[in-house]
């Protein structure tokens, strides 16, 4: 294999193109009331442009919007304004996962209380606006994702989230994963037909548009997502995770470009993490659990994330090109000052090395 090997030279995939928006349309036409569900400002979905091509299907209409935030902090005026677009004009409602009016929907069989947002629970037509991609402990984004962590209240989120601690939380698996099926129940338990609009991009572009029934609409999704998506090939030394914007904005979220790549690595391997982190670690209570190798004993928001780097850092070294060098040696990570000397000490020390563009959504496994 080639000191270096692009995913685009393993395989080159271009999605043909699948479905349309016009059910999408058909569906808007026929209704006067509609509250959007829609992604917040750390999701690359193209709300704005979606509403934009079906702007003569709502003039007219009682329209409003709920941005799913889940724990997120709130999005800013500018923010809002890049997600919407003009369509800011019409009614636009923040979630607040500790903050906003919830009913209690009632409880999963894995023991998750299910709190939903008020607004969306007292809407007559409720439709979400989501992507559809990869995402390293629930399987996919998407579908039910909009709902829950989207639009709950924190103690859901925090329950359901920690079932990303069990083995069988993984990108881009469904079936028997404990996340996305427990979300699924508590969508379920909320006793009422939400409607969604999943798209599949590649390179910027959607490629696949799957409207209907909030659950039942993400099968055609996930298969079309896994085909563009996923890779699979040999294990490799070492592996260069480019992680892009939005998810490279801190080691938080561009964990999701680490945890995508990771099972290429073989043990005693490199993950080399190239990611502007310009707003640094993230949250200080997930530095602080890396920081002290230690996890609190009551499970916390943020806490799956720390356990699997942590554990993850038993097997593989983390590189990471940043000027925050000592805040990550702190954690266990290898700090490099500049891209060419990380880049010139790995290709010394290793000869299978693979670099993953966009990480953060590519999912790269090991020949089943």
């Amino acid at each position: 294999m080639r000191r270096e090997q692009e995913l685009e030279e393993i395989r080159v995939r271009k999605a043909e193109r699948r479905g349309s928006p016009e059910e999408f349309y058909r569906f808007l036409e026929e209704r006067e009331r509609i509250l959007f569900v829609v992604n917040d400002h750390t999701r690359p979905t193209p709300t704005r442009k979606i509403l934009e091509s079906a702007k003569e299907y709502l003039e007219g209409k009682d329209i409003s919007f709920l941005i799913a935030t889940g724990t997120h902090r709130s999005p800013t005026q500018k923010e809002i304004e890049e997600i919407l677009g003009d369509f800011k004009k019409y009614p636009v409602y923040i979630h607040d996962a500790k903050n906003s009016s919830f009913i209690h929907c009632g409880k999963t069989s894995r023991g998750t209380p299910v709190y939903l947002n008020k607004i969306v629970l007292e809407h007559p037509c409720v439709v979400n606006i989501t992507s559809v991609e990869p995402h390293y402990f629930a399987g996919i984004t998407g579908g039910r994702k909009s709902y829950i962590p989207g639009i709950s209240a924190y103690e859901t989120i925090e329950k359901n989230h920690s079932l990303a601690m069990e083995p069988e939380a993984l990108p881009l698996k469904l079936e028997g994963n404990p996340v996305h099926e427990d979300m699924v129940e508590g969508v379920k338990l909320a006793g009422k037909e939400f409607f969604s609009l999943n798209l599949v991009q590649w390179e910027k572009e959607v490629v696949g548009y799957f409207f209907g029934e909030c659950l039942s609409s993400l099968s055609g999704a996930y298969e079309l997502a896994k085909r563009i998506y996923l890779f699979e090939m040999e294990k490799v030394d070492a592996v260069i995770a480019e992680v892009y914007p939005p998810l490279s904005k801190n080691l938080y979220q561009a964990h999701k470009g680490i945890e995508n790549v990771k099972e290429i690595v073989r043990d005693g391997g490199v993950i080399l993490l190239v990611a502007d982190l310009e707003e640094g670690t993230g949250p200080s209570h997930f530095y602080d659990m890396l920081k002290e190798r230690r996890l609190p004993e009551k499970y916390c928001l943020g806490m799956h994330k720390a356990k699997r780097m942590m554990d993850l850092m038993k097997r593989v070294e983390i590189w990471c090109v940043s000027s925050m060098g000592d805040r990550l040696k702190e954690i266990g990570f290898v700090p490099f000052p500049g891209l060419e000397d990380a880049l010139e000490e790995l290709f010394k020390r290793y000869s299978k090395i693979l670099r993953v563009r966009d990480a953060g959504r590519i999912v790269v496994m090991p020949h089943m």
